[in-house]
């Protein structure tokens, strides 16, 4: 709308008060003025009430608009503003039309509200300061910012829906995953995979944001009907209410986010005030209270399960227990490492350098394995009977079978690890005085788990083998590094497949996670292999 299509000089603000000496001659001549104007063709004359201020009449061109006469009407009061204070924002709240093609349109004074800027505690470009609401009115904007595919058949297991998300604005994530009708699937990948492109901070932020749903009227009309408005009413309570199962879920899973002090108050006093003035579900704040925000780096790890007695050897278990004792107390030993493991210590590669530190639980494991192959390793080399090497030999093979037939592929490749050592690969005359059954059965390991080629096999059998059972990690390892070295942002979007795809990859390496097992634990022999030190390959 331009200019041209105001009459200004034709415009009457002046104040009709009592006692004026002006009053009769002022009201007399504007509207002689204003009938003058009206019989022309074409012409009409919109009044205008503003809350508090002097009303006054526009006279305008009778094609235009409802919505061209309220933005002309707001420009015009903009344009006479006189005060060194900021022209206050005007809400529509009531449109007359008369019969004679007249307008009235009451304007009332918007509050406004006092909003502390979104403070990031890192600059991850310009995405992480805009708000969750930014182009939402704009439909190809919106295309911009979220791109979806066909579910790769690779994820068809773990995806409710028959499109994913391919790239999008962390916004836009926000928006999806807090809507009203949204499954879980894309909550709970954000909400692991989120650290390589945002902080928790970032994170919180938006969430807050998105809580606070804006009044989107219709183009033109100044109030919702009142289904419209109960329609709102009924999304803004849905929203919010994501917004919080969002943050529940957020806080029971990976509390340890929130170690910093400065987010922690904040999610503290949003949750807080949200409770006492919205009604907002108080969970948030039982499981704020009862969870561990201590980081991960800080934690004190739990111990391993077992009870160290010095008198054990392991040709010593080896004589005692039979194999499937031997596989079921390694059983309740990975349980436990598994269920200590976080997801997010399995993303980043921050297993290397001294970022180890941040991941307590994953380092844990991995010695824990590193010791379980150097136990196999030293049961057999340790004997310097060859009758005695090879009994410990076949043992260590029935072990393997007995952990094949329970899915535990993670303790079944760290004996094969032991077995296929330097050490006992070069007892040529051991492995060849081996029974018939132990020598038969040691080629189906070495099909299976050889790292000559590619892990195919293996992978397909863990894959396919029921619950419950245990994924080996060490198998996956490469594939972890692989997606982590992929870029986690193209084009200004959030590569949201590759985090689907390393949330369905740590969600299975973990499927093994508190699981009951019907085992009973052997105290002594458990602590064989917790408190077992590695011995060097020169003793």
């Amino acid at each position: 709308v331009t200019v041209s299509v105001l009459y200004w000089p034709f415009a009457f603000s002046r104040p009709v008060c009592r006692g004026d000496p002006h009053r009769n001659s002022t009201e007399t001549a504007a509207r002689a003025c204003i009938s003058r104007l009206h019989a022309m063709p074409g012409i009409m004359r919109l009044f205008v009430r503003v809350e508090g201020h002097t009303p006054f009449c526009l006279i305008l061109a009778d094609n235009l608009l409802p919505e061209h006469l309220e933005e002309i009407a707001v420009k015009y009061f903009r344009e006479n503003w006189h005060s060194t204070r900021q022209a206050p924002d005007l809400v529509l709240i009531r449109r007359i039309k008369f019969k004679n093609n007249d307008r009235m349109f009451d304007f009332r004074k918007k509050k406004r509200l006092v909003k502390a800027p979104l403070i990031m505690s890192n600059d991850r470009g310009a995405q992480a300061a805009a708000s969750v609401y930014q182009n939402t009115h704009q439909p190809e904007l919106i295309k911009q910012e979220h791109i979806a595919t066909n579910t790769p058949g690779s994820l068809g297991a773990y995806s409710s829906s028959e499109l994913i998300i391919k790239g999008a604005t962390l916004g836009r994530l926000i928006m999806k995953i807090t809507d009203p009708v949204a499954v879980t699937f894309e909550r709970d990948v954000l909400l692991m995979t989120y650290r390589s492109f945002a902080t928790p901070g970032d994170l919180l932020d938006r969430l807050i944001d998105r809580y606070d749903v804006p009044q989107i009227a219709r183009l033109g009309h100044a109030q919702r009907s009142p289904p419209d408005r109960a329609y709102y009413d009924d999304v803004v309570v849905a929203i919010r209410a994501k917004v919080f199962e969002v943050l529940e879920e957020w806080v029971e899973k990976y509390y340890f986010d929130f170690a910093d002090d400065v987010v922690h108050a904040k999610l503290h006093r949003f949750a807080r005030e949200k409770v006492d003035t919205d009604g907002a579900p108080s969970k948030v704040l039982a499981l704020m209270r009862h969870g561990d925000r201590t980081a991960l780096s800080a934690r004190k790890l739990a111990p391993l399960p077992g009870v160290l007695n010095k008198s054990f050897l392991p040709s010593s278990i080896i004589s005692q227990f039979e194999a499937r004792d031997i596989a079921n107390q390694l059983t309740l030993l990975t349980l436990h490492v598994h269920n200590c493991i976080c997801a997010p210590e399995l993303l980043g590669k921050q297993w290397e350098g001294p970022r180890a530190a941040n991941v307590p639980n994953f380092i844990q494991y991995r010695d824990f394995i590193n010791r379980v192959s150097n136990w196999v390793t030293y049961a057999i080399v340790s004997e310097q009977n060859e009758g005695a090497r090879g009994l410990n030999m076949s043992q260590m093979i029935r072990l393997c079978e007995e952990l094949l037939r329970i899915n535990n592929y993670d303790m079944l490749v760290a004996v094969y690890g032991g077995l296929t050592d330097q050490a006992v690969s070069r007892l040529t005359q051991t492995y060849a005085a081996l029974p018939q059954e132990a020598r038969s059965a040691f080629p189906k390991f070495e099909e299976l788990l050889s790292n000559k080629g590619t892990t195919k096999m293996i992978k397909h059998a863990m894959a396919s083998a029921p619950r419950p059972r245990f994924p080996s990690l060490v198998i996956h390892l490469r594939d972890l590094v692989h997606l982590d070295q992929l870029p986690a942002e193209t084009d200004g979007l959030i590569n949201f497949m590759r985090c689907v795809q390393q949330y369905n990859l740590v969600k299975f390496l973990l499927d093994g996670q508190h699981q009951r097992l019907e085992y009973v634990p052997i105290p002594e022999l458990m602590g064989e292999f917790s408190y077992w030190k590695i011995v060097d390959d020169r003793v």
